[in-house]
């Protein structure tokens, strides 16, 4: 009988050991965000990037990635509110639901640390395709000096959100925002979304590739009106200024 408890606490070991090691992001992913997100941003025969759509105040462009069937998307836009208001409108899970159509549930599954915790998410799909969902290591951390704030995004799994009949568990490869003060208007924010997801299903790589570059717009038309409407009621910490997580 000892045996037994012995085996069964070293697997609860290993799971939240490999819980954690998943969830943790190092200096480098914060690296990869942001160089993802601020360099290749002019057209040119060396830019990596293929622009797909630029208009009202939106660019998006795709790059495609080495061994890897699922396409990379950058969503680049400067949103007439507060970096605040837009920091607390993505990461809060109770706001989100609120705006997001697509959102049916969303919880924190457990807290990680004061940066770093797990999410569950699934959203609502088109007549006729399974709905998705997702358990992500997401941490949240910024640079108050610059005016930044990091969010980050990978899938991982956990025994307390088993796949379940119904939904189709999509899987996030490497996602996140880079939130920045407007220099030129502080009351402003330019928001950067990198997002590498995989839908799973059976859906063709080719057709999941063609809806991730083009369907940002209507989600950031969707994001702007939330933000207006929304957004004087998110509560902010001024202790942080409005940032979450930790500082980098």
């Amino acid at each position: 009988f000892g045996s037994l408890i012995v085996t069964a606490s070293s697997r609860l070991l290993l799971v939240l050991v490999f819980i954690f090691q998943m969830a943790h992001y190092t200096a480098e992913d914060y690296v990869t965000l942001t160089t993802l997100a601020t360099t290749h941003t002019e057209k040119g025969k060396d830019n990596p990037w293929d622009e797909m759509y630029n208009k009202d105040n939106v660019i998006v462009n795709k790059m495609k990635v080495a061994g890897e069937s699922i396409h990379r998307v950058r969503v680049q836009a400067t949103l007439p509110y507060s970096l605040p208001v837009v920091t607390r409108m993505l990461y809060d899970l109770d706001v989100r639901r609120k705006w997001d159509k697509y959102v049916l549930e969303t919880m924190v599954i457990e807290t990680i640390s004061e940066s770093t915790d797990i999410i569950y998410m699934s959203v609502n799909t088109p007549r006729g395709i399974s709905n998705r969902d997702l358990v992500q290591a997401r941490e949240a951390k910024y640079d108050a000096e610059k005016g930044i704030q990091y969010i980050l995004y990978r899938s991982v799994e956990h025994s307390k959100a088993p796949e379940k009949a119904g939904f189709v568990r999509a899987h996030t490869i490497f996602s996140g925002y880079m939130l920045q003060r407007d220099p030129t208007n502080p009351s402003h924010t330019k928001l950067v979304l990198i997002s590498q997801n995989d839908a799973k299903g059976s859906i063709p790589k080719m057709v999941l590739n063609f809806v991730a570059s083009r369907s940002p717009p209507e989600w950031f038309a969707t994001f702007n009106k939330a933000c207006e409407e929304f957004g004087p009621s998110c509560k902010v910490d001024d202790a942080s200024s409005g940032f979450v997580g930790t500082p980098m």
